[in-house]
């Protein structure tokens, strides 16, 4: 018995092989069943339109006015005989499909009998503690979490594709070796469907395979002509849509033409139609650099695309297959923002409707954006008149208000048409970022601008926290980092910092004719940093644009990123805004109250208050001679001290006891002689 299996299973090739036919019977199948059953449903509306049920007694009458009595007759005899023809093929194809259940399940117990050694090894299921991702699959109970399936899945198609990558070097000679090797380890339709794609990505690139490619090399249609084959000879139903897409070249509000005319494919899985697009995952991209060469980028978005994220960029003929409940019209779908795969991967969504062409009366438009955690993020302004377009710089202000908002304030120079477009990515790096959305921007000038940030902005991309935040744990009380001082009073900001963070922090006046942004550090003071709380306190000399900066990191071998950023406006000169003290590394735990003025003014009596709980001893040196400071009840270091002639330097002075012993280090310093802060 098992010698005539096994020559079975020899006369047809191999047991993948016969898999595969399998599938295709059952495809095969299950599309007669629903013919059979579209059919059926026809003749018994047919009947149903040609007959009236009686009410009261139930007896089925003829209809006279729409057929005779003999005419009738054969119409219901014809009608039954269908009827136990129907009957009959169902059963059949029940007993066929068991049949093939139970071939598949032998061709499973029976593998290890009529495999090489290398196949075995291969293809047969480990033991329990060494179950595969694919193995795995099949264990999913439904009381699974999302994020395990998710992660069930991941190790699944990893798996696929490695072995789709491995199979695209090889040179073959027909469709059929292709399929056949391609599935050898899939156990699904999903399973089928992705290695086959992943496979024609793969070899899409590879100019010097087999001649067998080469007819699937020409025409815009032609590696969907390929997958569709390759489906068709591993049993799954696989269309090619065609319609318009918003491709290479495609701007916001633009009319669609002859360039923009494209297909796709769509594959039925488990009886549902999905997306697939084996040309589109195969991005071409020309890096930046001096060589501008040409490489391939894999992007997963197009294999089983949603038909609600598929709409944004195609549109097919027949609106059926938009595989949506409601249809978009041609006007709906031109008037959908230009998204492309970068915003769904980093599922981005706008909390607001936003269309390909928005407008604006005043000149300043706000465009929000929803993820899911802090990314980073860049955008670019252009005119659109005829011609070369035209990139506008420092007229769009980027804030991050909170780890689930961006917003872009656009602040358009004259009326006009404009391109607005966002770029995203996991690391703020200018060649990590990819365009996520486009939209048209038209300033018809009929109202009064109504800015309080007025353009042009300092040359700086981004406000607010950055991914570096989040890793760090660093966070800001406001969530808005833009900021209006309308007075001299001295603006605060506190942050919430671990206390093995490390810090420093950078402070720029934007000069508005140059463009360049100037150091004053001087103007901003970490005045505070105890209980994993860090305040700083800014003054702004001059009307117009500072950019605080806060670095950290929690490896001080390493260079410190950027942690947080924000813009402050001062809408008026502050002449009598004085610098703060210098302070020094030692300035940790502690807290300044006063004074708060890094000049002092000479020959005169300053109050020094302090919070340096680790200090065994503070002093303030004046001009050599040290006067020392007492504790006060509160726990704070307190002294009234008489400061001297101009041109001396203030220091106070910590004493602190570690295992080596007592030592003295300087903590901040103040100047008795006033320096020029204006701009």
């Amino acid at each position: 018995m098992l010698d005539k299996i096994t020559d079975t299973y020899e006369h047809s090739k191999t047991k993948n092989f016969c898999r595969s036919a399998s599938l295709r019977m059952k495809r095969k199948m299950k599309d007669m069943s629903r013919a059979l059953t579209f059919k059926k449903r026809s003749w018994d509306l047919s009947q149903n339109s040609h007959t009236s049920k009686d009410n009261s007694t139930g007896d089925v009458r003829k209809n006279k006015s729409c057929m005779g009595e003999g005419q009738s007759d054969v119409t219901l005899t014809l009608l039954a005989s269908f009827d136990e023809v129907y009957q009959r093929v169902m059963e059949t194809s029940r007993d066929l499909s068991c049949a093939i259940d139970k071939l598949d399940e032998n061709s499973r117990l029976l593998a290890p009998l009529i495999s090489t050694p290398e196949e075995t090894t291969a293809h047969t299921k480990p033991k329990t503690d060494q179950e595969t991702p694919l193995d795995k699959e099949k264990s999913v109970k439904k009381d699974h979490s999302a994020s395990e399936a998710v992660a069930y899945l991941d190790d699944i198609f990893t798996q696929l594709d490695q072995h789709a990558l491995r199979q695209s070097s090889r040179d073959y000679t027909n469709l059929n070796d292709v399929v056949q090797d391609l599935t050898a380890i899939c156990q699904n339709e999903k399973d089928l469907a992705r290695v086959l794609f992943r496979w024609v990505v793969a070899v899409s690139g590879n100019i010097t395979s087999s001649d067998l490619l080469q007819v699937y090399r020409t025409g815009h249609d032609s590696y969907h002509r390929l997958y569709r084959e390759l489906c068709r000879i591993a049993g799954l139903s696989c269309r090619i849509i065609v319609g318009w897409s918003k491709g290479v070249g495609y701007k916001p509000n633009m009319a669609l033409t002859d360039i923009f005319r494209n297909c796709w494919t769509a594959v039925s899985i488990d009886g549902a139609w999905r997306f697939v697009n084996c040309v589109w995952a195969a991005r071409h991209v020309t890096s930046d650099d001096e060589n501008d060469v040409t490489v391939e980028r894999y992007d997963d978005f197009y294999f089983l695309t949603e038909a609600e994220d598929h709409i944004s960029q195609h549109y097919p003929d027949d609106p059926e297959w938009q595989l949506l409940d409601t249809p978009l019209s041609m006007d709906d779908f031109l008037h959908l923002p230009v998204l492309k795969s970068a915003f769904f991967h980093h599922d981005l969504s706008f909390p607001t409707p936003v269309f390909s062409r928005m407008t604006t009366d005043t000149g300043v438009i706000d465009i929000r954006l929803n993820t899911p955690e802090i990314f980073a993020f860049g955008s670019v302004l252009e005119t659109c008149e005829a011609g070369p377009m035209n990139r506008i710089e420092n007229c769009v202000l980027q804030t991050v208000v909170d780890s689930n908002t961006v917003v872009f304030r656009v602040s358009l120079p004259y009326p006009g048409r404009y391109y607005f477009s966002v770029y995203v990515g996991d690391y703020w790096q200018p060649q990590s970022l990819e365009t996520a959305c486009s939209v048209q921007l038209d300033f018809t000038g009929a109202g009064h601008p109504t800015n309080p940030f007025p353009v042009p902005h300092p040359p700086v991309p981004f406000y607010g926290p950055t991914p570096v935040s989040g890793t760090l744990g660093v966070s800001c009380s406001t969530s808005d980092p833009l900021i209006v001082v309308a007075d001299d009073s001295d603006l605060e900001l506190t942050f919430n910092i671990p206390d093995d963070v490390s810090v420093t922090q950078t402070f720029q006046y934007h000069h508005s004719q140059s463009g360049a942004l100037i150091d004053m550090d001087r103007l901003a003071l970490a005045t505070s940093r105890t209980n994993q709380r860090l305040r700083y306190s800014f003054r702004c000399s001059n009307q117009g644009y500072y950019v605080f900066s806060m670095y950290g990191t929690k490896d001080v071998t390493v260079p410190l990123d950027c942690v947080y950023r924000c813009l402050i406006f001062a809408q008026h000169d502050s002449p009598r805004a004085c610098p703060f003290p210098v302070l020094h590394s030692k300035w940790t735990d502690c807290t300044l109250h006063s004074p708060l003025n890094g000049e002092l003014t000479p020959n005169s009596v300053q109050t020094f208050k302090l919070d340096v709980p680790k200090a065994e001893r503070l002093s303030v040196s004046v001009s050599g001679k040290t006067f020392s400071l007492g504790r006060a009840s509160d726990g704070s270091w307190e002294g009234d001290i008489f400061i001297g002639e101009s041109g001396s330097v203030v220091k106070v002075m910590g004493e602190f006891r570690d295992s080596n012993g007592v030592s003295t280090s300087c903590l901040l310093n103040y100047i008795l002689e006033p320096r020029e802060t204006t701009v």
